[in-house]
Protein backbone atom coordinates (compact mmCIF):
# COMPACT_ATOMS: atom_id res chain seq x y z
CA UNK A 1 0.00 0.00 0.00
CA UNK A 2 2.67 2.54 0.85
CA UNK A 3 4.24 2.09 -2.71
CA UNK A 4 0.94 3.18 -4.38
CA UNK A 5 0.78 6.14 -2.40
CA UNK A 6 4.31 7.27 -2.82
CA UNK A 7 3.54 6.07 -7.10
CA UNK A 8 0.51 8.17 -7.22
CA UNK A 9 2.77 11.33 -5.19
CA UNK A 10 5.92 10.74 -7.77
CA UNK A 11 3.86 10.96 -10.76
CA UNK A 12 2.26 14.46 -9.61
CA UNK A 13 5.21 16.83 -11.05
CA UNK A 14 4.46 19.94 -9.59
CA UNK A 15 6.10 20.64 -6.23
CA UNK A 16 3.29 22.33 -4.64
CA UNK A 17 0.61 19.93 -6.04
CA UNK A 18 2.96 17.06 -4.40
CA UNK A 19 2.71 19.32 -1.04
CA UNK A 20 -1.37 19.47 -1.42
CA UNK A 21 -1.83 15.79 -2.16
CA UNK A 22 0.65 14.88 1.04
CA UNK A 23 -0.89 17.42 3.37
CA UNK A 24 -3.98 16.25 2.65
CA UNK A 25 -3.37 12.25 2.62
CA UNK A 26 -1.99 13.56 6.55
CA UNK A 27 -4.70 15.31 7.49
CA UNK A 28 -7.41 12.32 6.45
CA UNK A 29 -4.82 9.56 8.04
CA UNK A 30 -5.10 11.65 11.17
CA UNK A 31 -8.14 13.26 11.69
CA UNK A 32 -10.97 12.48 14.07
CA UNK A 33 -13.52 13.06 12.13
CA UNK A 34 -14.63 12.84 8.30
CA UNK A 35 -13.55 16.21 6.92
CA UNK A 36 -15.37 18.23 4.28
CA UNK A 37 -13.77 18.56 1.10
CA UNK A 38 -13.84 22.25 1.77
CA UNK A 39 -12.08 21.91 5.30
CA UNK A 40 -9.42 19.87 3.63
CA UNK A 41 -8.91 22.30 1.23
CA UNK A 42 -8.12 25.02 3.53
CA UNK A 43 -6.17 22.88 5.94
CA UNK A 44 -4.36 21.37 3.31
CA UNK A 45 -3.09 25.17 1.82
CA UNK A 46 -2.79 26.77 5.53
CA UNK A 47 -0.40 23.86 6.98
CA UNK A 48 1.95 23.74 3.93
CA UNK A 49 4.91 26.56 2.93
CA UNK A 50 4.09 27.73 -1.16
CA UNK A 51 2.96 29.95 -3.32
CA UNK A 52 -0.89 29.21 -3.33
CA UNK A 53 -3.34 31.65 -2.12
CA UNK A 54 -4.84 31.46 1.35
CA UNK A 55 -7.85 28.74 -0.07
CA UNK A 56 -7.45 26.57 -3.65
CA UNK A 57 -9.84 27.99 -5.87
CA UNK A 58 -11.14 25.08 -6.43
CA UNK A 59 -11.47 22.63 -3.60
CA UNK A 60 -11.88 19.64 -5.99
CA UNK A 61 -8.38 19.86 -7.35
CA UNK A 62 -7.51 17.34 -4.11
CA UNK A 63 -10.07 14.90 -6.23
CA UNK A 64 -7.88 15.30 -9.35
CA UNK A 65 -4.75 14.96 -7.40
CA UNK A 66 -5.34 11.88 -5.09
CA UNK A 67 -7.33 10.01 -7.35
CA UNK A 68 -8.37 6.44 -6.12
CA UNK A 69 -6.92 7.15 -2.93
CA UNK A 70 -9.70 8.85 -1.92
CA UNK A 71 -13.54 8.05 -1.27
CA UNK A 72 -16.03 11.02 -1.51
CA UNK A 73 -19.65 10.48 0.85
CA UNK A 74 -22.23 12.53 -0.74
CA UNK A 75 -24.68 14.72 1.70
CA UNK A 76 -27.82 13.33 1.88
CA UNK A 77 -29.58 16.34 1.11
CA UNK A 78 -28.96 17.58 -2.95
CA UNK A 79 -27.30 20.55 -3.80
CA UNK A 80 -24.88 21.87 -6.63
CA UNK A 81 -22.27 22.65 -3.83
CA UNK A 82 -20.27 19.42 -4.20
CA UNK A 83 -17.69 21.30 -1.90
CA UNK A 84 -19.57 20.32 1.30
CA UNK A 85 -19.43 16.35 0.56
CA UNK A 86 -17.10 14.47 2.90
CA UNK A 87 -13.71 12.70 1.95
CA UNK A 88 -11.84 10.07 3.58
CA UNK A 89 -8.75 7.98 2.28
CA UNK A 90 -9.19 4.96 0.67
Amino acid sequence: MDETYKQILLNIHDKDSQQIARCSLLWLAFSERLLYLKELAEAAVIDTQFSYPEQLPDPRYILELLGSLVTISLKDVPNDDDQDDSIEAS
